[in-house]
């Protein structure tokens, strides 16, 4: 299998990280030229499930694709705050070149379900939401807890944004600003 990966482009290389061990090597040996018939033998699967199985791959790599896309477009090379950071002390500001990271859907941010569901529950579609409220604002949303709170806490970082910065006059690209 490793040698079959080999072959494949970076680009897709790249893509595999977002799949399950199943789906990536169902996505290795159709890209190999295997039909389904003979990925399945290998998989030991039904044909129907190496179908779904590279079906649900490529849907997961085009995502992957489209985020990688919106973020290169919206948040510049992350400007990493210096070590240590007083962010406790005071409240930072959102740097101007990373504004339009902002109006990002929160959806960009890779975070896991819960999380997703609980922001939506809570009202939050973007970034810009996300980032101006504290920890304590987070773990008072109904069911997201500490566990959730250190996955939006790496969302954010990975974007070089963290809690609690002052956002500005910053607006959600749609409908009222949601308070934290």
């Amino acid at each position: 299998m490793a040698a079959l990966k080999e072959r494949l482009s970076p680009w897709t290389q790249t893509l595999l990280d977002v799949l399950t061990d199943r789906e990536r090597e169902a996505v290795i040996l159709r890209q190999s030229g295997m039909t389904f018939e003979q990925a399945a033998s290998v998989l030991e699967v039904t044909i129907a499930r190496a179908r779904a199985l590279a079906d649900a791959a490529a849907k997961k790599m085009t995502s992957a694709s489209e985020r990688a896309v919106l973020l290169h477009r919206h948040v510049p090379a992350v400007e990493p705050h210096p070590r240590p950071c007083d962010c406790a002390a005071k409240q930072c500001k959102v740097p101007a070149s990373m504004m339009k990271a902002l109006d990002l859907p929160a959806s960009m941010l890779s975070l896991g379900s819960r999380a997703h569901r609980c922001l939506e529950t809570a009202g939050i579609e973007y970034v810009g939401q996300i980032v101006k409220l504290f920890e304590s604002d987070i773990l008072h949303i109904q069911y997201l807890g500490r566990k959730t709170l250190k996955n939006i806490k790496g969302g954010l970082r990975s974007v070089g944004l963290h809690l609690g910065m002052d956002v500005g006059d910053w607006r959600p690209p749609h409908g009222p600003q949601v308070h934290g």
